[in-house]
């Protein structure tokens, strides 16, 4: 499966991309909201940290375009975010949770 960057950019937002910048805003949340929880046991985020970065190769050739203008610690991080993101979505799916945070309540969602 290619991936694109841009749906999950972490970086500098430009004029053109101001429209990512709630959803990026809330996958912060996300992500602090899923590291504030009682992680299971042996889990934490610098084990998420380092199982990403034993993958960098393979997860950089999953993309569809050239991500090489990020540094390694920007790619672990987005893809640490993006992950953090994905879990509490579908936690917030699963709880269909209506709180103003949820992202489901987004228009175009």
């Amino acid at each position: 499966m290619l991936l694109s960057h841009k749906w999950f950019q972490s970086g500098r937002i430009t004029t053109e991309e101001k429209k990512l910048q709630a959803m990026e805003q809330i996958k912060l949340r996300n992500l602090q909201r899923l590291l504030s929880r009682k992680l299971t046991p042996g889990t934490s985020l610098v084990k998420f940290v380092k199982e990403v970065r034993s993958r960098e190769k393979f997860l950089r050739s999953c993309y569809d375009e050239e991500i090489d203008h990020l540094s390694s610690d920007q790619f672990v991080k987005m893809m640490v975010v993006i992950g953090c993101f994905i879990i509490q979505l579908i936690r917030e799916y699963r709880r269909e949770d209506e709180d103003d945070d949820n992202v489901f309540s987004m228009p175009k969602m």
